[in-house]
């Protein structure tokens, strides 16, 4: 398991590499820049892909290939890096449990054994998506909730 991790650490750090050298991201910046699409869309976007990703693969994966392209993206439209970062994992803690992947549910699965079903722990898993989903909704039309601390850090 820590060497598959490993490799897609490296295999990431190479897919960056080549990203930044490739100049892909300043071109996908220019390019979603002369859309006619308000920034906050392009984010409901991205957002969109992330939890759609986030059902099929792992964390680790997910955030080795999204964050070198979405990150310059929309850090490059304006938004804030630590509030994108807070947006990412908030998205992520929503991957670990969104059906069919959610590894979350699995671990639980493992240590409850056959006393609950796992549809039935994917079903009460349910009101903890809809609360992350809400608390995403709050950070992304209040982005100060999650800026306050380190506004006053620096």
């Amino acid at each position: 398991s820590s060497a598959m991790i490993f490799f897609i650490i490296i295999g990431a750090m190479i897919f960056a590499k080549f990203l930044t050298l490739s100049g892909l991201p300043d071109v996908l910046l220019t390019y979603v820049s002369g859309l006619a699409m308000p920034r906050h869309f392009i984010l409901g976007m991205i957002l969109f892909i992330y939890i759609v990703l986030g059902a099929f693969l792992d964390v680790v994966a997910m955030l080795a290939i999204t964050l070198p392209l979405f990150f310059p993206l929309l850090s490059g439209l304006g938004f804030d890096g630590v509030w994108l970062a807070v947006i990412t994992i908030k998205l992520v803690e929503i991957a670990v449990i969104t059906p069919p992947i959610g590894l979350n549910v699995y671990v639980v699965k493992s240590s409850v054994g056959d006393t609950v079903s796992l549809s039935n722990l994917f079903r009460g898993i349910m009101p903890f998506f809809l609360m992350d989903v809400l608390t995403l909704i709050i950070l992304v039309i209040f982005p100060q909730i999650s800026l306050w601390l380190p506004s006053r850090m620096f």
